[in-house]
């Protein structure tokens, strides 16, 4: 397969249109998937669901140590080196996944949850001999990300679809079924990014080394912290859910993050595509500063009224599709979406951050918000539940949004006021 050489802006826009595409489509089956599961699976098993994805994403953050991220700058800056760079990248994450499967297998059998339910979690947790292989960060650093998002919506239309067949011969559905059904997109993903890789002229042979996982290593270990605090204060709360309240108002809080995470996929698409394009112009101020004030505008317009319009179609949506079974998530779900008013836009913030090798002020402002969320919940899960852990995540983020603006001011200091004031003003309007 030819790939022509494209300008910078010709590629951005392709990558875009890719992602855009397929990630809408990948988004429309997540949700399928939710209703199925939450409607066969009840409030109290999809909270365990949602439980037992919240830890399992732990896993594979330990796993994965901060690793993708450093693989798509260093090979952005070095593409030479990408064979060098990967394989040590794969080397270290199987070590790592190794460790942290051999540790839940001893723990596993020593609690007190029903059979099905340990069960889910050890097919869920074969992601982490699966996770190193994706071929997401390479693609991603050679600003190929539309075909890891065609990979993606083929693999959950394979995974979902499969699912769908079996419900309607077995007329029901487990948790096993729908761990299995997350283990097999991932399966099919990475088989199909690996399988077409060389059609698209980017040959990938790993060749890791003891040196060079050593320097991956140290470079990773603040963008793990990160990642691993960013993880804690995103999926913390179903966790302390699980613990201080009941399955019932776990499963709420599950399904308002689900459909989160299916926005959330949308607002992917430009982080995506901004961590090359930033870091290949990081150490220039002036190009840095010029591409952030066309990006940070453009933002806001698409974040802003989406979130907005989300919001005020929270109720009818959720009570049509969900029944009123899942009205209770109606708050948590407009709670979450919220924050993305102002994180959609701020979220550049910290990745600026991070493309400049300003890895600890990355870190240090991820800290801050896990540390407030995991206080606020302490406070708020016993007594108003869901509702509780929605405002502990939302707070956090906000939280993590003015200390990233407060170290991206100190370096860079881009014109985006008056675009940003249009843009809330034109939400106001709408809402």
């Amino acid at each position: 397969m030819h790939v022509p050489n494209l300008t910078q802006a010709q590629t951005a826009a392709r990558n875009a249109l890719g992602l855009l595409a397929g990630t809408v489509g990948e988004g429309a089956l997540q949700f399928a998937f939710v209703v199925m599961a939450s409607r066969f699976l009840g409030p109290e098993n999809f909270g365990f669901w949602g439980f037992g994805l919240a830890l399992i994403s732990y896993l594979l953050i330990a796993a994965g140590f901060g690793l993708p991220q450093i693989v798509v700058r260093e090979i952005a800056r070095a593409p030479e080196e990408a064979p060098q760079i990967f394989g040590s990248a794969i080397g270290l994450r199987l070590f790592f996944g190794i460790i942290v499967f051999v540790v839940l297998m001893v723990v596993l059998p020593l609690t007190q949850l029903p059979p099905d339910r340990r069960m889910m979690l050890l097919v869920l947790s074969f992601a982490l001999f699966v996770m190193p292989f994706d071929l997401a960060p390479f693609l991603d650093a050679h600003k190929q990300s539309r075909w890891d998002a065609l990979f993606r919506v083929s693999a959950r239309t394979v995974a979902v679809g499969a699912l769908g067949l079996v419900i309607l011969m077995r007329g029901g559905m487990t948790l096993q079924m729908a761990a299995l059904t997350n283990l097999a997109f991932l399966v099919v993903n990475i088989s199909l990014a690996w399988a077409v890789l060389r059609r698209l002229e980017l040959p990938l042979r790993p060749s890791p080394s003891i040196p060079r996982m050593r320097g991956i290593f140290k470079l990773a270990l603040p963008i793990f912290w990160a990642r691993a605090m960013s993880e804690l204060y995103v999926h913390t709360n179903l966790i302390l859910l699980g613990f201080f309240s009941t399955d019932r108002e776990t499963g709420f809080y599950a399904l308002a993050d689900r459909i989160l995470v299916v926005l959330l996929t949308l607002k992917a698409i430009v982080y995506r595509l901004l961590v090359p394009l930033l870091s290949e112009v990081a150490q220039d101020r002036e190009r840095l500063t010029k591409r952030l004030e066309t990006v940070i505008p453009l933002l806001a317009q698409v974040t802003i009224p989406t979130a907005v319009a989300v919001i005020l179609v929270a109720e009818p949506v959720i009570r049509f599709v969900f029944t009123d079974v899942y009205l209770q998530a109606v708050m948590p779900f407009r709670i979450l979406t919220g924050y993305l008013i102002f994180t959609g836009v701020g979220s550049i913030f910290g990745t600026t951050l991070f493309a400049m090798g300003l890895q600890r002020e990355y870190s240090l402002s991820i800290t801050i918000g896990t540390a407030a969320n995991l206080v606020l919940c302490a406070f708020l899960i016993p007594t108003l539940g869901a509702v509780g852990a929605a405002i502990s995540s939302a707070s956090a983020e906000l939280v993590v949004l003015v200390m990233s603006f407060l170290y991206f001011r100190r370096h860079l200091r881009p014109r985006f006021g008056m675009s940003l004031l249009r843009t809330l003003a034109a939400s106001a309007v709408l809402a």
